[in-house]
């Protein structure tokens, strides 16, 4: 962890690699780097880049957002140099706080539809025979013939719900 870095909870890491750019799907996070670029990101996922040796390094010294600041800071002579890193950290860090965000919303939403559709499945699970057609033509608009057993209607009905979803 650098002394500049204000969140005891993240770490600095800094992609090495030579794909550009490079989009972590690896871990979820979405998160996308150019070769030289650092990132402050939480410990857990910093650990988990930080054993791709071949593509992360822990940051040290002067990070991109540090060069940038240090060039704007020609640029403006109103700010200091440390305005300028700041603010560029700061940046830096709501782009990479929203986009893990985003990526938790995304997770948390297809572990909504998935603890749905299990439900779907136990309550199926409990129809008897003439629950289980009348909860398919109900749902699914289908009529299918009463002659079918039971756990072939139930597998049936499940696979209009996976395939169909909750309706």
């Amino acid at each position: 962890m650098t002394v500049t870095n204000k969140h005891p909870t993240h770490r600095d890491v800094t992609y090495i690699g030579k794909e550009d750019p490079f989009v972590d799907r690896n871990y979820g996070s979405n998160l996308d780097f150019v070769p030289g670029q650092s990132r402050t990101v939480p410990a857990a996922l910093a650990a988990r880049f930080l054993l791709h040796t071949d593509c992360f390094e822990e940051s040290k010294g002067e990070t991109e957002a540090a060069k940038a600041a240090a060039k704007l800071a020609d640029d403006n002579a109103k700010k200091s140099e440390k305005q300028l890193k700041d603010e560029l950290k700061a940046k830096e860090q709501e782009d990479t706080d929203a986009k893990l965000a985003e990526q938790q919303r995304l997770e948390d939403e297809r572990r909504k539809r998935e603890d749905a559709i299990f439900e779907q499945h136990n309550l199926i699970d409990g129809l008897k025979k003439a629950e289980l057609l009348d909860f398919i033509k109900d749902n699914y608009k289908e009529v299918v013939d009463s002659k079918r057993t039971v756990p072939d209607l139930r597998a049936h009905a499940k696979s209009l719900v996976d395939a169909q979803g909750i309706i």
